[in-house]
């Protein structure tokens, strides 16, 4: 299968999407024994776990319209996973609800910026950004300043969809509609993917060819800014002459996803 894309066309990404609009096509998709290098879709769990999400997101829809929803999106492999999730409820949703031809689903996608962002990462939600017809709104930090400024610019916007899964911190006794904290903006949190594992993103992204950002060839299993951010020393390839990480989604340990990461005063919303 291949790794991450340079670029990314937007018929790519529609392809991509449009294979998850149907039961059958998903389990085809994610199920498929074809690939001898990867062998993590040994069971029906990921096909499952994306219709779990799919619903949630469709629920979202029928709550607060299309128009109603937006993305946090920051070019990490979590929220890839989100917004390829979610162009494909969108098309799904449009075909059963059809809209004038001169009417737009561009979903706002909330891009909360690191300080010293990587290169790689900006390139890469500039490609998401244009290949699946996203808006991408990027503010600087702090997250609760960040969403203020996303309300103000988008007051039509109830509901963010966010890649937080429950391993990740603070998230433990997150639901899938969750509502901002007393004293934050307020938004609607939505989890689609909250109950997927590490590897069941790997799964995902690699059994359906998603396009990933580069950085995750090179060993980096958890992304933020450049000064926080380590290539994953559980990674390190043995002592060999050329050296080097494996790629992220060769860790099998997931206790271990963000041990390149160093303490970061951002937060999900």
């Amino acid at each position: 299968l291949p790794r991450s894309l340079p670029t990314i066309s937007r018929s790519t990404a529609l392809s991509l999407s449009l294979s998850l609009q149907h039961t059958h096509t998903t389990l085809t998709v994610v199920m498929s024994p074809s690939s001898q290098q990867y062998t993590l879709i040994a069971t029906c769990r990921v096909a499952v776990a994306v219709q779990a999400a799919l619903h949630i997101i469709e629920e979202a829809i029928a709550r607060y319209g299309i128009d109603g929803v937006a993305l946090s999106f920051n070019g990490g492999k979590d929220c890839t996973v989100l917004l390829h999730l979610w162009t494909a409820a969108v098309m799904r949703h449009l075909r059963k609800h059809p809209r004038p031809s001169t009417s737009t689903a561009r979903v706002p996608a909330l891009y909360v910026c690191a300080k010293d962002p990587f290169p790689e990462v900006d390139a890469f939600t500039e490609q998401c950004a244009e290949a699946y017809g996203v808006q991408l709104c990027r503010q600087p930090g702090p997250m609760r300043t960040a969403l203020e400024q996303f309300g103000v610019a988008h007051p039509r916007v109830q509901a963010i969809l966010v890649g937080t899964r429950r391993t990740d911190p603070y998230a433990e006794q997150l639901r899938a509609f969750e509502p901002t904290d007393p004293g934050w903006p307020t938004f609607m949190r939505v989890h689609p993917i909250l109950d997927w594992s590490y590897a069941d993103v790997w799964a995902y992204l690699r059994g359906c060819h998603v396009p990933y950002c580069v950085l995750y060839d090179y060993g980096y299993t958890s992304l933020d800014g450049m000064n926080n951010t380590r290539r994953n020393p559980a990674l390190l390839k043995a002592a060999t002459p050329e050296g080097g990480y494996h790629p992220a989604w060769m860790l099998t340990d997931e206790t271990k996803e963000r041990c390149g990461r160093q303490a970061s005063s951002s937060a999900s919303p």
